[in-house]
C-alpha cells in the first residue's frame, strides 16, 4: 500500500484549518471545490497543478502534469484521467485558464497593452518593450497578481497616457513607495531610462527629507553640511569598485544618529552650539551602542565650528567569534553536497567559507567576478589577482551561473550581478542574505574570521590580502592570532596601505 506524502507547507498566508481532508496535500480545509480522479481537492492543490509542467512520468510527453500516480508523481492530465481541459483558446498552450478561457499570460498580454495604450500609432516602443519583458516572465501567475494591484495599474496607465514622462526626473517627483522603485527598475532594465547610481540618487532624496523633521534651523543645516560634504561628496565621487548601497546604508546610519543627537540636544532647550562634553558622555551612557556612531558628525561639527570640540571614544572591541577549522570544513562539505539548497545560497555560503568573502562584498559582485580561463578553469577576481575556485565547487559555482533567477518572475539575462535580485537589474540585499546564512545555522562573522584565520596560516598574508581585496592591517591581526611566520613581512608592508585603493 502506497503511504500518502507527507503534509507539505503551503507557501503565502497561513490556511484557515476546517473539517475537510484534502486528498491531495492531506490538509483539514474548510472546504475543497475541485474534482480530480482521486478526489475533490482544495484550491491551493489545484492552483499547484495547473501551474506544474514538464514531461509526464507515464507517457514522457512534456506537457502540463496537473494529474498525480499512486507514488505522487505529475502525471499529463491524459493519463490521470483529468477531464477538464486547461488549453487555451488564444495561443493553445496548455496552463492556468483566466478570464474569457484564455491564460495567464494571453491575459496579461491583453491588460498590458490596453493599460500601456500600445494601439496608439505614436505608441512609444520603449512601452513595447517593457510589455514583452513583462511577458518573458516564467511565472506569468506572478505578473498577473501583479496586474491586480491598484498601484502598478495606476502607473501603467500614466504611462500610456503620457501623462508620467519616461524621466528619472518624473519618478523622482511621485513617492517612492516599492511600486514605484520596481516600475523604474523595469524601465531601466528594457533601456526605457538611462541606467544610474539608483543607491545614491535615493539617497539624496532621502537626505531632503530626512533633514526636514529637524526643528532648529541651525542644528538643521549643521545636519545638512554634514550629509552634503561628508558623505554625499565622497559618495559622488565614485570611490567604490562595486557599487554604492553599501556605503549608503552607511552613511544614512550615521546621519540618523546625527539627527536622534541634535533632537536630543534640543529637547533640553540648548542650542547645539552650547553642547557639552558632558552632554555628549550622558547620550552614549543613556541609549544603543549605535550612538557612538555620532563620532563623525561631532568631528565635522567641530571643524565648521558649530560645536566647541567634543569627544567620543571608540567603543571597546568585543571578543572576536570565529570557528575552527573543523567545524569550517564540515560546512563546506555540506553545502558542496546539500542540493535541498539552492545553488545561489550554496555558492554564497563557499564564497563565505572558503574565500571569506564579506556578505556586503558578496551580494555586490559583478558577473565578471567569475571567469573562466582558456583551459576551462574557473577563477575569481576580486581585486586584480585570479584566485582558482576549486572543483567541485567550480562545478557548483557553473550551476549557478546557468540559472542565476532567484524566482521564475523575471528575466536575468541583462543583469550584471552574480546574485541577481527580485527587482530588475538589482542584486540580492545583505538582509535576505544573512537571514539565508542564519537559517542554514552558520554564523556569518565566525565563518568569515575563521576562513581568514586559515588563508592566512596557508600563504602570507598580504598575498591574501592581494588576492582577496582585504587590508594588510586587517589581515595582520588574523596572522597575530594564529602566530604565522609572516608577521613581521606584514608590518613591513603597513606604508602600502596608503596607496592602495580601498575595496
Amino acid at each position: 500500500m502506497t503511504e500518502p506524502p507527507a503534509p507539505r507547507r503551503g507557501r503565502g498566508r497561513p490556511r484557515a484549518a476546517g473539517a475537510v481532508d484534502c486528498p491531495r496535500c492531506h490538509e483539514m480545509v474548510p472546504r475543497v471545490k475541485y474534482s480530480f480522479p482521486e478526489g475533490r481537492i482544495c484550491g491551493r492543490c489545484f492552483d499547484e497543478a495547473i501551474h506544474t509542467s514538464g514531461r509526464c512520468a507515464r507517457c514522457g510527453i512534456a506537457r502540463l502534469l496537473p494529474g498525480r500516480d499512486s507514488r505522487g508523481a505529475a502525471i499529463c492530465g491524459d493519463c490521470a484521467g483529468i477531464r477538464m481541459s486547461f488549453r487555451c483558446g488564444t495561443c493553445g498552450e496548455e496552463g492556468a485558464l483566466k478570464r474569457a478561457g484564455q491564460c495567464e499570460r494571453c491575459v496579461n498580454r491583453v491588460d498590458l497593452s490596453e493599460y500601456l495604450r500600445l494601439d496608439r500609432p505614436a505608441a512609444d516602443p520603449a512601452l513595447d518593450r517593457l510589455r514583452d519583458r513583462l511577458l518573458s516572465a516564467d511565472r506569468q501567475a506572478s505578473i498577473y497578481q501583479w496586474l491586480r494591484l491598484k498601484r502598478p495599474r495606476d502607473l501603467l496607465h500614466a504611462l500610456g497616457s503620457g501623462e508620467l514622462p519616461l524621466t528619472h526626473e518624473s519618478f523622482d517627483a511621485l513617492p517612492q513607495d516599492a511600486a514605484v522603485r520596481h516600475m523604474r527598475a523595469l524601465l531601466v532594465d528594457v533601456d526605457a531610462l538611462p541606467r544610474r547610481d539608483e543607491p545614491l540618487a535615493q539617497f539624496e532624496m532621502w537626505i531632503t527629507s530626512k533633514i526636514a523633521s529637524i526643528d532648529d534651523k541651525t542644528a538643521r543645516d549643521a545636519v545638512d553640511r554634514f550629509a552634503r560634504w561628508h558623505h554625499l561628496k565622497r559618495l559622488r565621487a565614485g570611490t567604490e569598485r562595486w557599487d554604492s548601497q553599501r556605503s549608503v546604508h552607511n552613511a544614512k546610519q550615521e546621519i540618523t544618529v546625527a539627527v536622534d543627537f541634535v533632537g536630543w540636544i534640543s529637547s533640553r532647550g540648548m542650542p547645539l552650539a552650547q553642547c557639552s562634553q558632558a552632554d555628549v558622555d550622558e547620550w552614549l551612557v543613556t541609549g544603543a551602542t549605535t550612538r557612538y556612531t555620532v563620532r563623525q558628525f561631532l568631528l565635522f561639527a567641530s571643524r565648521a565650528q558649530d560645536t566647541v570640540p567634543l569627544d567620543v571614544p571608540r567603543r571597546p572591541a568585543r571578543s572576536t567569534r570565529r570557528i575552527s577549522q573543523e567545524e569550517r570544513l564540515a560546512a563546506i562539505g555540506s553545502f558542496l553536497q546539500d542540493e535541498t539548497v539552492t545553488p545561489a545560497d550554496r555558492v554564497a555560503m563557499l564564497l563565505l567559507l572558503v574565500f571569506a568573502q564579506p556578505v556586503a562584498r558578496i551580494v555586490e559582485f559583478p558577473l565578471t567576478v567569475i571567469r573562466e580561463l582558456d583551459d576551462s578553469r574557473l577563477v575569481l577576481e576580486v581585486v586584480s589577482d585570479q584566485v582558482p575556485i576549486p572543483e567541485p565547487f567550480a562545478s557548483l559555482v557553473r550551476d549557478h551561473l546557468a540559472a542565476r533567477s532567484r524566482d521564475r518572475t523575471g528575466n536575468v539575462a541583462r543583469n550584471p550581478f552574480l546574485f541577481p535580485g527580485t527587482r530588475a537589474g538589482s542584486h540580492v540585499t545583505q538582509n535576505h542574505l544573512r537571514t539565508v546564512i542564519a537559517g542554514l545555522g552558520v554564523n556569518v562573522l565566525a565563518a568569515k574570521n575563521g576562513a581568514l584565520d586559515e588563508l592566512v596560516a596557508a600563504m602570507p598574508a598580504p598575498m591574501v590580502a592581494d588576492a582577496l581585496g582585504f587590508s594588510y592591517t586587517a589581515l595582520g591581526q588574523h596572522e597575530r592570532y594564529r602566530g604565522s611566520q609572516y608577521e613581521r613581512y606584514v608590518s613591513a608592508r603597513q606604508g602600502l596601505e596608503a596607496r592602495r585603493p580601498r575595496r
